[in-house]
């Protein structure tokens, strides 16, 4: 079942943007803490993946604001949910027992993930989701480089710790394991090429209408997928 998984990239959707709105909204810092604290604690209940996310944001705010009251509430109340959840699920513990760096299991990861991506265009001509796929990484990889002096680099940071564990990981996850990545991911690319857009607006709408054909045909890979 794919439930888990969905119910995991809602979270994670809502922790991030969360976290970015949270810059500019009035309430106490301890208080916008807590509720992020609350929403990386529903993501880890679940998937393990959740720890990245946490990590990131906790890594985040560290480097912008350092020690501050909206870390020390994220982290007690993540520590919190998290010692409850151990006491009724595997804790994740027990799966980085398992880990085991290999260069060749990386290199087969980063493989078999980059194909993965290309399920995002699910349909098209081989060639055309070849290109596809290339160019909205190399789009989001402007984005993360435009983004990295705004709170929107909690995306940033979460797409790269993620990956990283992702890619290092004794054998590939599974597909399913990169979508929490892919959204975020068309959502910089889109960014990124808006950014580009000096050609005028037929270039902005070319993108528009590239990464909504993307997130029609997401949605058959999350349903097409056991």
């Amino acid at each position: 079942s794919v439930l888990p998984d969905r119910a995991y990239l809602m979270f994670t959707m809502a922790a991030l943007w969360w976290y970015i709105r949270s810059e500019s909204m009035s309430l106490p810092r301890w208080v916008l803490g807590v509720i992020a604290g609350l929403l990386c604690g529903a993501a880890y209940s679940c998937h393990n993946l959740g720890l990245t996310l946490i990590g990131a944001l906790c890594l985040v705010e560290l480097i912008r604001n350092r020690v501050s009251p909206y870390l020390a509430a994220m982290s007690l109340t993540f520590l919190a949910i998290l010692l409850v959840d151990s006491q009724f699920a595997k804790s994740a513990g027990d799966y980085f027992k398992m880990f085991r760096f290999s260069l060749s299991a990386v290199v087969n990861n980063v493989v078999s993930y980059a194909h993965a991506l290309s399920y995002v265009f699910f349909g098209l001509h081989k060639a055309i989701q070849a290109f596809l796929t290339g160019t909205t990484v190399l789009l989001a990889l402007k984005g993360i480089c435009d983004t990295r002096k705004s709170p929107a680099i909690a995306i940033n940071a979460y797409i790269l710790v993620c990956f990283a564990l992702l890619v290092t990981w004794p054998a590939a996850s599974g597909d399913r394991y990169i979508l929490s990545i892919v959204p975020l991911a068309l959502i910089l690319a889109f960014q990124a090429a808006q950014s580009l857009s000096a050609a005028g607006k037929l270039w902005r709408y070319g993108f528009a209408a590239a990464f909504a054909l993307a997130l029609l045909t997401e949605g058959n890979w999350y349903r097409d997928k056991p």
